[in-house]
């Protein structure tokens, strides 16, 4: 008998411990001192998708912005040097699904295209000629303007400013926003 009177004894003071423990713990808790592990943290939140929202601002200076060999980085500018081909490119970001607007900062005076692709430049999201006129600049600072959709998010979205032979156009940025 005396050995089922230890047994409950042990049993009642392990019952005890553990109330305690968790009322401890309970008190903690409500005090905001809980050492207990805590809540897995929150997933990253998306960029906000409120028109005029800048989802992605890159500058000349930036090694984001990318150049050919048919450009030059001068400081705050990129410069087509004469040949032709693709002048600045990348920066390779995710897009979510919506709707934008790609605005590209700098002069030209001659004709260029601008384009937005992703999967390494093959899927074509939007693509617009832009002609000089009379020979004067395109544009006082502000290059180029292309809307374009994105139907379902992707994760290496390039901008590229791609110029004829014996070109005359210079990008000092690109800003793509929500629109």
């Amino acid at each position: 008998m005396e050995k089922n009177h230890s047994n409950k004894v042990t049993a009642t003071l392990g019952l005890m411990i553990l109330c305690a423990a968790v009322s401890a713990c309970k008190q903690e808790q409500s005090q905001g001192q809980a050492t207990t592990t805590e809540p897995p943290a929150a997933a990253p939140k998306a960029p906000s998708m409120v028109p005029g929202t800048v989802i992605v601002e890159v500058k000349a200076s930036e090694e984001r912005m990318r150049v050919s060999a048919v450009a030059e980085k001068l400081g705050d500018r990129v410069v087509a040097k004469g040949a032709s081909g693709v002048l600045v490119f990348g920066p390779y970001v995710p897009l979510s699904r919506g709707h934008y607007s790609l605005l590209i900062e700098g002069t030209s005076k001659t004709p260029f295209v601008v384009d937005v692709a992703h999967t390494g430049g093959t899927q074509k999201v939007g693509v617009k000629r832009y002609e000089a006129q009379s020979g004067n600049a395109i544009g006082a600072g502000s290059l180029a303007t292309l809307d374009f959709d994105i139907a379902e998010a992707v994760q290496n979205a390039e901008f590229r400013v791609i110029v004829p032979e014996g070109a005359d156009t210079t990008v000092t940025s690109y800003k793509v926003v929500v629109r």
